[in-house]
């Protein structure tokens, strides 16, 4: 049974790259072939009116918004990871994360943690994630544990007195209930002319909004189309 399944695998790589070969316009390559396969999830072929649960990685969650998002494991070393708490950098970098997943939602969020888990064959304490201390007390709705709660609350005391802290919270971990839908405005626009650090010369050749964010498709003059996020892009492009 397992091998049958890695042959279905298989088979079914072969049909997205056959897909993708008919339906490209430029010169196929294995570059262009991932970076689609990248950005492309079970998510865009789902019926947005079906009544159904979609389990997802954050990664995979950028550009896309739900009614209602749960996540799930917010404790010290699960969310953030061991490996990151050793490093303030990774620290920073998880956080990101969490306000990617944390925006993902319209209307209902809901963040969970356990002072106990089962993880790897071992039961181990763990303490509520330092995220959820950074987020104001005032826009939270909280049923967990008193225990937890103290723990939490020391942390966000803590917070108050943290420079770093402090500028984690306007990067915007702010979940008030009436949460501003506005849109980041990007200058760009099917037609124009750019340049980027590394793909050198290329044209917008569309469009698509996705969430909050922008998907640029470009065809550039070296090295094919590429799609390509505008959140991050706009890092790396300038208009000619």
């Amino acid at each position: 049974i397992e091998s049958k399944t890695r042959l279905e695998n298989v088979y079914e790589l072969k049909s997205s790259i056959i897909e993708y070969i008919g339906r490209c316009q430029e010169t196929p390559t294995l570059g262009g072939f991932l970076e689609e396969i990248s950005l492309f999830t079970d998510f865009d072929k789902a019926d947005e009116s079906s009544d159904v649960v979609t389990m997802l990685t954050i990664h995979s969650s950028k550009g896309l918004e739900f009614n209602s998002v749960f996540i799930c494991g917010l404790e010290d070393g699960i969310f953030p990871s061991f490996k990151s708490l050793e490093d303030p950098a990774e620290v920073e970098e998880e956080r990101r994360l969490a306000y990617v997943a944390i925006t993902r939602a319209k209307e209902h969020l809901l963040l969970s943690c356990t002072d106990r888990r089962l993880l790897y064959g071992q039961t181990k304490h763990y303490k509520p994630s330092i995220f959820l201390s950074e987020i104001p007390e005032e826009y939270t709705d909280s049923n967990i544990s008193k225990g937890q709660m103290r723990v939490i609350n020391s942390e966000r005391t803590a917070n108050k007195n943290s420079h770093l802290a402090s500028k984690n919270h306007n990067v915007g971990f702010s979940m008030n209930a009436t949460k501003s839908t506005e849109k980041m405005n990007f200058d760009f626009n099917a037609g124009d002319a750019i340049s980027h650090k590394v793909f050198g010369k290329g044209l917008i050749t569309s469009t698509k909004p996705m969430g909050g964010d922008l998907l640029l498709e470009i065809a550039f003059d070296n090295v094919g189309t590429k799609r390509l996020l505008a959140k991050t892009a706009m890092n790396f492009i300038s208009k000619e």
